[in-house]
């Protein structure tokens, strides 16, 4: 099974990351890649839009695991033919989180699609990481002024 990853370190506390990854109807303020219809909860099917080949696509996902400045989990597509768990984990290293982003890929139609889907994936989660870095340094400096 292919497994993408792609990590960053965020000068904020897992709190603050944790705040802005989990307020899930704020995500268009911070990124167009990742976007979801409502906040789910761990065990619902919501739907979600994703952009990718410049274009946004809205797909249900299963949400498999919540948990608080840990891990956010979900599962989309046909797992016979091509699906994806994608997750973020956070790892609290004092007053900085390191994040790390990444989908593990399934089904029969994962060898056909993977070379043209996988340098497109790639730059997917580099731009979240980077909103989401931006947005974490925009919450933890107005914690800070206020």
């Amino acid at each position: 099974m292919p497994h993408l990853r792609r990590g960053i370190t965020i000068d904020a506390s897992a709190a603050t990351v944790w705040k802005v990854l989990s307020d899930f109807e704020a995500y268009a303020e911070w990124t167009d890649d990742l976007l979801w219809a409502t906040s789910p909860g761990e065990g619902e099917v919501v739907r979600m839009t994703i952009k990718v080949f410049g274009r946004p696509v809205t797909v249900p996902v299963l949400v498999l695991d919540i948990q608080r400045e840990r891990r956010l989990r979900w599962r989309g597509g046909s797992r016979w033919l091509l699906s994806g768990t994608h997750y973020f984990e956070l790892e609290a290293m004092g007053e900085r989180t390191r994040v790390l982003q990444g989908e593990i890929f399934a089904g029969a139609g994962t060898k056909l699609v993977w070379r043209v889907v996988e340098p497109e994936l790639l730059a997917f989660y580099d731009r979240i990481n980077l909103a989401l870095e931006a947005r974490c340094l925009a919450v933890a400096a107005a914690g800070d002024a206020g």
